[in-house]
């Protein structure tokens, strides 16, 4: 998280502005050759959005401060958003989810797509009345892509993706298991107002996991052969 202090004072009246900034909460990466092979989604946080020291942490992990949700969407060759769903990290722990069975098990397009584009999106989770965290991927803040309100952008994030490539070989196909950092990069309003209406529109035909990632689960894992 980086502050930015904005509008230098003239006078002794003047008020600095802080901004709220988190250049981690949005991430890319490509995966391919998903037909011959699952690929996974590792996950961890830095705590960075952590704000209060707590001295015992909920063993259920539903409540511990400085957790995020990590918002992913899925789109295929053709740009269409096929999937979307959430993971809620908590500081300092590895969770991991499965691009087939997490985001793919059940899509909009006619065919299991052989490759995708995952976008992951970080935001403050909404806390309700017994502390408990929740995340939904069709319920990012739309209008304010900084502050500490539930489903606006929070940093912290750390994600690398594993999956399988093919290389040409004389006795057959011959594939490498590689595991790479997400790229982070940025995003604009309209961009997210666009992503995250389409995964209301999943949510709403029934073709979406309504929030949470299925499979989300608080371990690492690797590709490995279907």
């Amino acid at each position: 998280m980086t502050i930015f202090a904005g509008g230098g004072p003239t006078s002794y009246n003047d008020t600095w502005v802080l901004t709220l900034v988190a250049p981690d909460a949005f991430q890319t990466r490509y995966f391919s050759n998903l037909t011959i092979a699952d690929s996974y989604v590792n996950l961890t946080n830095t705590g960075a959005w952590a704000t209060t020291v707590l001295a015992n942490q909920n063993p259920a992990q539903n409540n511990i401060d400085g957790s995020v949700c990590v918002n992913m969407y899925a789109f295929a060759a053709d740009e269409q958003e096929v999937a979307c769903c959430s993971c809620l990290v908590t500081p300092n722990g590895l969770w991991f989810a499965s691009v087939k069975t997490a985001l793919l098990n059940s899509t909009l397009t006619p065919a299991f797509p052989n490759e995708v584009v995952v976008k992951l999106i970080s935001t403050v989770p909404n806390v309700g009345t017994s502390g408990m965290q929740t995340c939904n991927p069709a319920t990012v803040n739309q209008s304010n892509l900084v502050g500490t309100a539930p489903g606006v952008l929070a940093g912290g994030l750390l994600a690398w993706g594993t999956s399988v490539h093919g290389f040409p070989a004389a006795t057959g196909p011959n594939f490498s298991i590689t595991e790479t950092p997400f790229l982070v990069s940025g995003i604009s309003s309209a961009e997210l107002e666009r992503d995250v209406q389409e995964c209301q529109f999943i949510q709403i035909l029934g073709s979406g996991q309504f929030g949470i990632c299925k499979g989300c689960s608080n371990v690492g894992l690797g590709a490995a052969p279907q």
